[in-house]
């Protein structure tokens, strides 16, 4: 497949094997130019036997700056727990991509 321009596709994944059945997983990739959002990616944990979620994107030099991924684990309903997560900028992302590779977190 040809795109124009060449896109640098990064996936990003979270292994959910350490996170308890009972919590959901959320990955949100939202892409921002300024302050106005225009494009939102999600992947949720779900049944599948691997019990990991990835998210694939590309996203353009001038939307990288205030771009970012959240990893959120959901408390199980009825519980007290608080939401626990992660947030990775997009430049970052970028960043360890070209090094080598994003590894599953």
């Amino acid at each position: 497949m040809h795109e124009e321009p060449p896109y640098d596709w990064i996936r990003v994944g979270f292994d959910c094997s350490r996170v308890p059945k009972d919590k959901d997983v959320l990955m949100t990739a939202t892409i921002l130019s300024g302050v106005n959002e225009v494009a939102s990616l999600r992947a949720a944990r779900s049944e599948e036997p691997t019990d990991k979620i990835s998210v694939l994107f590309a996203v353009q030099e001038n939307y990288r700056q205030n771009s970012h991924l959240d990893i959120i684990i959901v408390p199980a309903p009825g519980t007290a727990d608080d939401v626990q997560g992660y947030t990775l900028n997009m430049n970052r992302i970028v960043e360890l991509a070209r090094a080598g590779g994003v590894p599953d977190l």
